[in-house]
């Protein structure tokens, strides 16, 4: 009985040390739990993002596989996804056709945009990664630096 409790305490303690020692986020790798509908490679090739229609997107180490965060905060099905050049932030577009931007490395919102009269369709990434070019129903094409589009709500 004792043996078994320890085996449970046991990695209690080291994830509890571990994160106030590091600040390292702890990652169950579950996956999604419904359909993939977006998938992007990092600029550099070394990053997967993954978009479901389980609300969430998750990234991926490419040489092994390894799920290394997941991002919420949608408010439907994932359509699209994007990461910029400089491997900082990340983008989704939902099918009720909210845009959202992450910081990569954090998880944090950035911010998180529905027009009022329309719906985003998809976004991208300029190659630079400084600008973020959207498709919504009624307007054709919408560019926006990244600032713009994280500030402004544009």
């Amino acid at each position: 009985m004792v043996y078994k409790t320890l085996l449970i305490l046991f990695p209690w303690v080291i994830t509890c040390f571990s994160i106030s020692a590091q600040q390292v986020q702890t990652v169950v790798q579950t996956g999604h739990y419904s359909a993939v509908t977006a998938v992007c490679y990092s600029p550099d090739g070394s990053l997967i993002a993954t978009g479901s229609s389980d609300k969430t997107v998750k990234l991926w180490r490419r040489s092994d596989g390894r799920e290394i965060r997941s991002y919420t905060g949608n408010t439907s099905e994932i359509e699209t996804i994007s990461i910029n050049s400089s491997i900082t932030d990340l983008l989704a577009v939902d099918s009720k056709g909210t845009l959202t931007v992450w910081n990569l490395n954090t998880g944090e919102v950035k911010r998180q945009i529905r027009p009022e009269s329309d719906r985003f369709t998809c976004a991208a990434f300029n190659p630079d990664g400084t600008k973020i070019i959207t498709v919504a129903v009624n307007h054709l094409f919408q560019f926006g630096t990244c600032r713009q589009v994280t500030e402004s709500g544009r």
